[in-house]
């Protein structure tokens, strides 16, 4: 028999996580049940992949993150639980091997939290989901085979989702919302709606740090009241989730063409400041993933210093552009200038010339 989990979140038959901690974090682009923040052990972000289908081209590759083996690191993400039945998980499974298909990793990985973090940052969300598991791209169809047989392997163990009524539908929507306060637990719930945002603290005990806790969730109606418990590790961890799908790029050249390695802070910041994509410029991916992290609370300062260099080298860039302007504008104006001085010059002999043939005329005369 199977050892019970102590995973906060329990993986259902018919439940399939991501784990996000690049674009996905702030872009997912598909349609989610609960969206849960959290971190992975032991992995490292770093900006190690090059980009040439999203953030850069082929010519100038873009730069984006990765994740590399780092014992005792953590790298803060956000973890999303597939929407739909089965034929929709599928569609958006498809659709995350096309928008990944530059990763050549298909990680199963465990995903934590502190107890003064844990966040369930939204029960449903209204993210478009992908309309043919594909966008409309003419590459979107070119899965590699490897990929393409991990999807199917994937599918194979994606169970329909039972049709329920609106009695049941009610209680399953209980289930994840979060709402009442718990021993050694503050709960609050800043709005209604939707896309609930609950927000779970555990408060300190009086020996010291908390070992553990619970959270009841009160139903929306009549729904039974149940409750998620969760467990402090001796290092202060909080076990969310387990088996979690998670897309790498790895170092190794022969599967991944795109790989470009490390780089200093400041040839970084400059190939990110010059790099232009079909999904944009490539500084934008930095911005977007520094604020989604600012806005989570989380505090990254590599990422933060980073965001800030690449700045910094953008107004430069963009000064020295500007010197070169005018320093073409003041070369054309010189050169404008020349030949005008030219050209008078040019009009003066003429009427010089002119002046000395009618005063030899009139002489002859």
């Amino acid at each position: 028999m199977a050892a019970q989990s102590n995973a906060i979140f329990s993986k259902s038959t018919n439940s399939i996580w991501i784990f996000g901690y690049g674009s996905l974090v702030h872009t997912p682009g598909f349609e989610v049940r609960r969206r849960v923040k959290g971190y992975v052990r032991d992995w490292k972000r770093v900006w190690h992949q090059g980009s040439t289908d999203h953030r850069g081209t082929l010519e100038f590759p873009g730069r984006t993150v990765t994740l590399e083996h780092d014992p005792g690191a953590i790298t803060w993400g956000v973890a999303y639980e597939l929407a739909g039945n089965q034929e929709q998980q599928a569609k958006t499974l498809k659709y995350l091997e096309w928008r990944e298909k530059q990763y050549d990793i298909r990680e199963r990985l465990s995903v934590y939290g502190t107890p003064d973090q844990l966040e369930v940052l939204s029960s449903s969300t209204n993210l478009p989901p992908p309309s043919s598991g594909l966008p409309p791209n003419p590459d979107a169809n070119s899965i590699p085979d490897n990929h393409r047989s991990f999807l199917e392997g994937l599918e194979a163990h994606v169970q329909p989702l039972p049709v329920q009524n609106g009695e049941a539908q009610e209680k399953q929507c209980a289930k994840l919302q979060v709402e009442s306060r718990a021993f050694g637990v503050e709960v609050q719930n800043p709005g209604a709606g939707d896309a609930r945002t609950t927000v779970i603290r555990s408060q300190q005990s009086k020996e010291g740090a908390s070992t553990g806790g619970s959270v009841s969730g009160a139903a929306l109606s009549s729904a039974k009241q149940e409750s998620i418990s969760f467990e402090v590790d001796e290092d202060g961890h909080v076990l969310l989730l387990e088996d979690v799908l998670c897309y790498i790029a790895s170092s190794n050249k022969d599967k991944n063409v795109n790989y470009l390695g490390p780089a200093t802070a400041d040839e970084l910041a400059l190939q990110i400041a010059r790099a232009v994509g079909p999904s944009g410029p490539n500084w934008e991916y930095v911005a977007k993933l520094a604020d989604a992290m600012r806005s989570m609370e989380i505090h990254d300062p590599e990422l933060f210093a980073l965001e800030k260099q690449v700045a910094q080298t953008m107004l430069h860039l963009k000064q020295q552009q500007q010197q070169m302007v005018d320093c073409r504008n003041e070369q054309l104006s010189e050169e404008a200038s020349g030949r005008w001085q030219a050209l008078r010059e040019r009009e003066a002999q003429f009427l010089a010339f002119h002046v000395r043939q009618f005063e030899g005329s009139n002489k002859e005369n």
